[in-house]
């Protein structure tokens, strides 16, 4: 039987530690609130997010997919076991094609969208999900 030598015997470890560092960067997400009305115009509208981990404690990037065009949010970093704000904008033009053009709109029904929020660690992304409201009754201007 031959031996194995000392290049395989530490590329065997490497990969080792490798894959076992990969399944213990593991984590959840939350957002709240799971519905989020945003009219456009608005700035800064706060959505809460909470990334919890029994067995990661690094950092994990955290952005939004699935927005309406004229929505914009920078994304942010969180240490696993915290929690950050990512704050929302909407353009004037927000979501400009969700609602009929040269016809009266029906301001009590408004498009709904589901955003993904995503966070990534190296190759492991973990998801969730909120409603995002995009409306053009404001009650501010009321």
């Amino acid at each position: 039987m031959k031996r194995l030598g000392w290049p395989l015997c530490a590329a065997v470890f490497l990969l080792f530690v490798a894959s076992n560092s990969c399944w213990s960067q593991s984590f959840t997400l939350t957002a709240t609130p799971q519905k989020l009305t945003i009219h456009p115009g608005d700035q800064n509208v706060p959505i809460t997010i909470t990334a919890s981990s029994s067995t990661y404690t690094g950092p994990i990037n955290v952005t939004l997919t699935g927005l309406p065009s004229g929505i914009s949010v920078p994304p942010i970093s969180l240490s696993a076991g915290s929690t950050g704000t990512l704050l929302l904008s909407a353009a004037v033009n927000a979501d400009q094609e969700g609602f009929p053009h040269g016809t009266p709109y029906d301001t009590t029904t408004s498009p709904v969208y589901t955003v993904t929020v995503a966070g990534a660690v190296g190759s492991v992304l973990e998801t969730t999900t909120f409603a995002l409201t995009v409306s053009i009754s404001n009650t501010s201007f009321a």
